[in-house]
């Protein structure tokens, strides 16, 4: 822990000076005790306010999700083992946070100061806020550190703790581009593969089944429930009937940072629109699926 003065310690102190000197001039015993004693007073809030920040714990909550350019609010939990209650904590990322990106070796620098203030904590008891992060790119990148400091009680000393944490932040594409409806077939891909491309198969209608939420609604039967004939029900084909949407890294353009955005514009409508759909990327597919997962 650290311990420094602020410029309004400085001030006091040269007034403080004055006063002495005034002391020395006119031999005021009265004078020469209010001097020890203010100066005394401004010593022990140094004191104060080491005894204000050594307790707190910090614990960051679930780390957040968030897309490239957006700022992030992590979640924290100050706890205080302590008994008595803590005052005016202060909690930022260092000027030089550790931001460290996974596939990188440099770190980030914060251009803006983000810190969040705690105006109290009481006694064996907590406290949750949220601290708002610098705009970071896209990837996963990972934070060990965070600074806690207080000029409580009189602002004449600032105490600072460095308190280590790990926690990642997970920063996807910004999704933007054409819309999935508009998106042009991969030419080099099997027909109906590509990113507009459908593939059915084993067409054979089954029957039917009642609706269930995971369900698209491309499959409901809607005459029949036009007809108000009970629940909705689902179509079905033997073999599953699901038609497969493949998003393909060459149904895109430009470079690798507007293909990603493009590719995650695509995946969000695919999922809100229920389609089961598969990801082609250089090196590697995701096989279709559908759902959250």
């Amino acid at each position: 822990m650290k311990i420094r003065p602020t410029r309004h310690c400085l001030s006091f102190f040269f007034i403080l000076g004055a006063m002495f000197l005034a002391s020395i001039n006119y031999q005021s015993n009265a004078a020469w005790l209010m001097v020890f004693v203010i100066f005394t007073t401004g010593c022990m809030s140094a004191v104060h306010g080491w005894r204000n920040l050594s307790p707190a714990v910090i614990t960051p909550g679930d780390s957040p999700l968030v897309q490239a350019g957006d700022g992030a609010r992590l979640t924290l939990t100050v706890a205080d083992p302590a008994a008595r209650d803590l005052h005016a904590l202060v909690i930022e990322l260092p000027a030089d946070f550790a931001a460290d990106k996974m596939d990188e070796d440099r770190p980030l620098v914060a251009e803006h100061h983000h810190r969040l203030l705690i105006p109290h904590v009481a006694g064996r008891g907590s406290a949750r806020a949220e601290l708002l992060l610098p705009p970071l790119t896209r990837g996963v990148h990972q934070f060990t550190a965070l600074h806690v400091s207080t000029q409580y009680p009189l602002g004449l000393w600032r105490a600072l703790r460095r308190v280590p944490v790990r926690f990642f932040v997970t920063v996807y594409p910004e999704p933007r581009g054409v819309p999935l409806a508009q998106a042009q077939p991969d030419a080099d891909a099997a027909k109906g593969s590509g990113a507009r491309g459908v593939q059915h198969e084993h067409e054979d209608f089954r029957g039917l089944r009642p609706w269930q939420v995971s369900d698209s609604p491309r499959h409901i039967d809607w005459k029949a429930a036009a007809r108000g004939q009970g629940p909705l029900l689902i179509k079905e084909w033997s073999g599953g009937g699901q038609g497969v949407t493949w998003l393909t890294w060459k149904a895109t353009a430009g470079d690798p940072e507007a293909r990603l955005s493009q590719l995650a514009k695509w995946v969000i409508e695919a999922y809100h629109l229920g389609l089961c759909y598969g990801l082609r990327l250089p090196g590697s597919d995701l096989e279709p699926s559908s759902g959250g997962a």
